[in-house]
């Protein structure tokens, strides 16, 4: 099995996406179906339970559609009502700051963009606080928040013997509408000393992300292109870069050079990461 079918069959929603964006996040894939299967059962789009009054806007529990959030958004800070603040989404982000960022990268009744800027706040969170405690600070604070996060410590203990080092899995499925600059987005797989080919002709940067905690050692990455007939046979662009290991706080870019068309990437990984080029 892969990851994509590992989630699938505990009942993750849509985990090409899931996977995508954790990766984009540099959040770890076990700590992203931890947060989705304690928020809404894997990454429902519905609605929260907080105790608050919904104001007739949407019903507690439903699936969140783009109307009944606007109409939600425009109850939600108006004075004299009390607070109104619910968990809208997959990672039921529940300030009204989380959630005006979410609307302002296109909404927060959109799964992908909800799970996006959950997944970075989760991500911020942990490096701030360790793991554990950064699981308690996205439920908040008191005895519950403590419960919450000894329970995300249990639930994430058992996504990373789930996952372990398997390989990701085909999720390619959709990724070229999120951008009109037909970027490039591929996963190296694990591999020791093991080496990756990416054609990047056309493009002017070259990004590697791994997940939050985990390391990459890239022992050297080399730019081809077309001979020209002044340059002996196999010259190409060519050229190393100096060894340099990649961490969740390096992730590039590096400048692909002009006339470059394809590049070799050599490394050592326990798990896989993100090889992009924009």
């Amino acid at each position: 099995m892969d990851v994509m079918e590992v989630l699938t069959a505990h009942g993750v929603v849509n985990p090409g996406e899931v996977i995508r964006i954790a990766l984009a996040a540099g959040l770890d894939i076990p700590a992203a179906a931890t947060l989705l299967e304690k928020e809404t059962g894997g990454g429902r789009n519905v609605w929260g339970h907080d105790g608050v009054d919904t104001g007739g806007a949407y019903v507690k529990g439903a699936e969140v559609t783009e109307a009944a959030y606007q109409a939600y958004k425009a109850i939600r800070d108006m004075p004299f009502t009390g607070a109104r603040a619910q968990g809208v989404g997959p990672t039921q982000l529940t300030s009204p700051g989380l959630q005006d960022i979410a609307d302002g990268r296109g909404g927060c009744w959109n799964p992908s963009v909800n799970c996006a800027v959950g997944f970075e706040h989760l991500l911020r969170l942990m490096r701030n606080n360790g793991v554990r405690d950064g699981f308690r600070a996205f439920n908040g604070s008191g005895p519950a928040a403590e419960a919450y996060a000894d329970d995300a410590m249990r639930r994430l203990a058992v996504w990373q013997q789930r996952l372990g080092n398997l390989p990701l899995g085909d999720f390619s499925v959709g990724i070229e509408q999120q951008s009109t600059l037909e970027d490039i987005m591929i996963i190296a797989p694990p591999g020791n000393d093991d080496h990756i080919d990416v054609v990047v002709k056309g493009h002017k940067r070259l990004y590697l992300a791994c997940s939050y905690h985990r390391v990459v050692n890239v022992h050297h990455i080399d730019f081809w292109g077309d001979t020209t007939a002044d340059k002996p046979a196999g010259n190409g662009v060519g050229g190393a870069f100096e060894a340099f290991r990649l961490d969740s706080n390096r992730p590039g870019p590096l400048s692909i050079p002009d006339g470059a068309a394809m590049v070799t990437i050599r490394y050592t990984a326990d798990h896989s990461f993100g090889v992009g080029a924009v």
